[in-house]
């Protein structure tokens, strides 16, 4: 029941790049989910050591540590977006090829 219709080779590339970006979207969003829970810990840790370790901030520590939680949360997924891409396997073998052609 589920035969494979013939299609014409330019609508075949575009159905394949279609799976194939879809796939590679899947793939950044699982990288980007588990990799913003690190860049989440780090940001906070910064804000946190910054906030305690200067006299001024510490003195206000009950309202900026929660502004730190804040903070971290949201723009932890957002700088894991950007990194996630550089994690796959297929940008090394990308660069690599880049620099073997340049050297």
């Amino acid at each position: 029941m589920n035969e494979s219709l013939p299609m014409e080779p330019a609508l075949a590339q575009r159905v394949s790049l279609a799976r194939n970006k879809d796939v590679t979207m899947k793939t950044r969003i699982a990288i980007t989910a588990l990799l913003s829970l690190m860049t989440n810990s780090v940001l906070f840790g910064i804000g946190a050591i910054t906030v305690l370790s200067i006299p001024f901030l510490s003195e206000r520590a009950s309202y900026l540590l929660p502004l730190v939680i804040v903070a971290s949360f949201l723009a932890g997924p957002v700088i894991a977006w950007f990194i996630a891409p550089h994690l796959r396997a297929r940008y090394s073998r990308m660069r690599s090829r880049r620099l073997e052609v340049l050297h």
